[in-house]
């Protein structure tokens, strides 16, 4: 029992950064491109099938290939207008209601939205609303799209630990989402505040997004207003070049999620959540 103790903590000592550094160097090297990408490939059992480029040896680094396009009709969006799409492929942690501010997830672990998105107006204004968490692992598609039409308003980037974000250490460490390096991107939406969160972990290269945000890893907390671009809902986002975590919070509106909706479950961009229920 002491042995299995010992090894359950280096991740609270191990230099995280340093680490995530080495790989992230390793993961954008041309010359190891080919052997990284056939041993990740072949130990994931990764499958090119929906691969826009479906050659690994095409890609230049193992970061391209982690970053992936899919081809166009891999991933179809919702028919009904007015459904909230699944902004990744992964897995579904958890969904809901938010209780005020405090964002429930599995196992009884909860967290402040405050604290997760950095500051409170945003958090004030989501008070009562809705959230779901994807967890994204290495062998899933990394890109993320956005689930809904909006327009950028703001970005935050937070530096912090690279605690890996699976679900057995989600369930250890408490506030995890909150400790880790993350960015925060808030859109205005027909239907009030979106907030999309990316969160850091551990080997992940760095965080990307199809607009002007700071490289990772984070050295201080930056915060900028914008206006826009718009997305339309589908469109690409961001992406990460590993495996990580999403947390989406949507303000307090006429909400549903789908029925067929269970914690846990295996979900692909474009799958339904719910719906928006308008006149």
């Amino acid at each position: 029992m002491r042995n299995m103790r010992f090894f359950s903590r280096p991740k609270h000592f191990l230099p995280q950064h340093v680490l995530s550094r080495i790989a992230g160097a390793a993961a954008n090297s041309t010359l190891l491109a080919r052997p990284l990408i056939w041993l990740v490939k072949k130990g994931y059992s990764i499958s090119l099938e929906e691969a826009a480029e479906q050659n690994p040896r095409a890609y230049p680094t193992l970061n391209a290939f982690f970053a992936r396009a899919l081809k166009d009709t891999a991933r179809p969006m919702p028919e009904t207008p007015h459904a909230l799409a699944c902004p990744a492929d992964g897995r579904l942690m958890s969904f809901g209601r938010l209780i005020g501010e405090r964002l429930i997830e599995a196992k009884g672990q909860d967290y402040s939205v405050s604290q997760l998105l950095g500051e409170e107006a945003s958090a004030k204004r989501l008070e009562n609303g809705f959230h779901a968490c994807i967890y994204l692992s290495p062998p899933d598609y990394h890109r993320v799209h956005m689930p809904v039409d909006g327009r950028l308003v703001s970005w935050m980037s937070i530096p912090g630990s690279l605690f890996r974000v699976n679900p057995a250490t989600s369930a250890k460490i408490s506030n995890l989402h909150c400790r880790n390096e993350r960015l925060i991107c808030r859109f205005e939406t027909a239907y009030g505040l979106l907030a999309v969160v990316f969160i850091g972990a551990r080997m992940v290269g760095s965080i990307e997004t199809s607009f002007n945000s700071p490289p990772t890893p984070y050295g201080e907390i930056q915060c900028r207003e914008a206006s826009g671009p718009d997305y339309v809902r589908g469109a690409h986002l961001g992406h990460f070049k590993f495996g990580s975590t999403i947390v989406i919070c949507w303000q307090n509106s006429e909400f549903e999620f789908r029925p067929a909706l269970e914690a846990g479950m295996r979900i692909q961009v474009g799958s339904a959540l719910g719906d928006f229920c308008v006149p």
